[in-house]
């Protein structure tokens, strides 16, 4: 940002409150002039901006001298106004250090608690592009039609040059994108990732941000995730705290994750939300800002230490919050955000323990009427991933369903979606806590933190709750819309049965009926048949007919989700 600033009120660093100033990325002039009848040329009226004249002003910038000039002018009569011999301030200052080359020109202002009215009844912008004619063509000719001949020439040199830079210019970029990596898609260069993140919020400098971190020292740093760390920073500028995120450079999808958290979460706004506050890319690095949420995140409140435990009237708060952004993003924005990587880590919380969900590297953009969405890349957190994106490619809103389910049976039991080190009948959260449901004793559950404080009837509804939006049919999830509802207690629970029930995915796959079982009918014959009769006789048809087919055998021989993970693994 590089403005003229025409200021008003005195704040504390300003020389009083009659000023025209230069700002440079900063609240801070670089200069300023005060005004009085000294200082405003040719001003009969009282020099001060808040008077009720008319002010003129011409900002003038020259690329080639880097200079920038402020002409300003008061007049009661506007109908004989010129451009003042005089500048106000003349100002040194290489523009290409401190602005992109696609830019926004036009107008901010703000008023505090005061009122303040101005009004901008005419403005215009314009570039004017000039050069001098070299005095060895003087001797062509001092006729005018001469000159005028010698500056059509020169004009058509500079096209052709120009045009011939440009090609060149095209050319070899595409020849180096072409040979680089064997003409595989390289990263976007940081002129790429501008035009991605023009429309994104505020552009910091990585000089800034290494100065509010500093220099991402590791006392400053709040975590480690899947990209990157983030960091607690100052902001020089405003004294602000905030929260930097530094994405990692060995990090294969890290770039993708940055533009997408640039261009999608820059776009929302809901209090349930975490706010991002502008982004950098320079030297390598790519760094996120956000607010900083001083509680952190919700995983360390549930597993931390045990003075961290939070109430279960704060609890059951969060798990409301968490809802009704996921209600925004599904539902309520004008388009369908699937956010993909809901869990414990990415529910941070601020002073007051309200919940911001974060994190929006691996969100996914649907249109309204769309109800899923194919990836090639399976991504998303074990335990919290909804078994159907494993096996169909499908996204779609239901399977952040099944993420919230999982956090629910967090906050609720306080132990983690899936635990190796517990018994193997055990391990896997929601398997445990829908037995015991079956039995009866769905409040065994309970995380022992609490104590028992807790009240009975809400601790329930979130465990059922829980379990309901864990349903290994896509099809008998609720909506998040529902589940509000049911949290808010303005609708009743459904009925969930005391049985875990199978899964059953039918995903279409070109085959010949004639040489055997396709995948999808494998799947769906042996997760509904409890006879392993039945499940050998299937495996056998399916392995013969797709001999060229590698799947692991124990997502076909039974229905258990310990079993579809060690599947996955190995790989299918």
């Amino acid at each position: 940002m590089v403005a003229v600033e025409f200021d008003t009120y005195n704040n504390g660093w300003d020389p009083d409150d009659n000023h025209v100033g230069i700002d440079v990325n900063s609240i801070f002039s670089e200069l300023n002039v005060l005004l009085n009848k000294s200082a405003v040329f040719n001003c009969s009226c009282d020099p001060h901006l808040s008077n009720t004249k008319t002010w003129h002003a011409w900002v003038d910038y020259d690329g080639g001298e880097h200079n920038l000039q402020v002409f300003l002018f008061c007049c009661s009569d506007s109908t004989n106004v010129s451009k003042p011999k005089s500048p106000l301030f003349n100002y040194t200052i290489d523009l290409r250090n401190f602005l992109p080359e696609n830019i926004e020109v036009g107008f901010s202002a703000s008023t505090g608690d005061f009122t303040e009215t101005h009004t901008v009844k005419v403005w215009n912008f314009s570039i004017e592009y000039s050069w001098e004619i070299p005095a060895a063509f003087d001797g062509i000719g001092n006729d005018k039609k001469n000159r005028n001949a010698v500056k059509v020439i020169l004009i058509y040199v500079f096209i052709i040059v120009v045009v011939v830079c440009s090609f060149v210019f095209v050319s070899g970029h595409w020849l180096y994108r072409k040979s680089k990596k064997g003409g595989k898609e390289t990263e976007e260069s940081d002129a790429e990732l501008d035009q991605w993140c023009s429309q994104g919020p505020r552009r910091f400098s990585c000089a800034e941000l290494c100065a509010a971190t500093g220099n991402f020292c590791d006392k400053e740093k709040l975590g480690q995730g899947g990209f990157g760390g983030v960091y607690r920073g100052i902001l020089p500028d405003t004294a602000e705290a905030v929260a930097v995120k530094r994405i990692s450079k060995s990090s294969k999808q890290g770039r993708k994750e940055y533009v997408s958290e640039v261009t999608t979460i820059s776009r929302l706004r809901h209090r349930n939300l975490v706010q991002l506050l502008g982004w950098c890319h320079q030297k390598g690095e790519l760094l996120l800002v956000y607010e900083y949420l001083p509680n952190g995140s919700l995983d360390k409140h549930i597993f931390g230490k045990e003075e961290d435990t939070l109430s279960w009237e704060k609890r059951y708060s969060i798990a409301c919050d968490i809802a009704s952004a996921l209600v925004y993003l599904h539902e309520d924005w004008e388009q369908r955000f699937v956010h993909r990587d809901v869990k414990a880590s990415n529910v941070m919380l601020d002073s007051n323990f309200n919940a911001k969900l974060g994190d929006f590297g691996l969100a996914r953009l649907m249109d309204r009427d769309q109800t899923a969405s194919h990836t090639t890349v399976v991504a998303g957190t074990r335990g919290y991933l909804a078994p159907e994106c494993y096996i169909t490619g499908k996204i779609s809103p239901e399977a952040d369903v099944y993420s919230f389910g999982a956090v629910t049976l967090e906050i609720a039991c306080g132990r983690r979606p899936v635990d190796r080190t517990l018994e193997e009948y055990n391990c896997r959260l929601v398997e445990w806590v829908w037995d015991l449901h079956g039995r009866g004793k769905l409040l065994d559950a309970a995380d022992e933190k609490l104590g028992g404080n807790f009240n009975a009837e809400d601790m329930e509804r979130l465990m059922v709750l829980g379990l309901l939006c864990s349903n290994l049919d896509p099809t008998s999830k609720p909506k998040m819309r529902e589940v509000i509802k049911i949290l808010k207690r303005e609708a009743r629970l459904p009925y969930v049965p005391l049985d875990l029930p199978v899964a059953v995915y039918s995903q279409p796959i070109q085959h010949d009926m004639s040489s055997g079982l396709s995948t999808s009918a494998a799947v769906e014959i042996c997760a509904t048949s409890t006879s392993p009769a039945v499940k050998a006789s299937v495996l056998s048809s399916f392995t013969t007919a797709n001999s060229s087919v590698k799947m692991s055998s124990p997502l076909l021989l039974t229905t258990d989700l310990a079993s579809l993970d060690n599947s996955i693994e190995v790989g299918i």
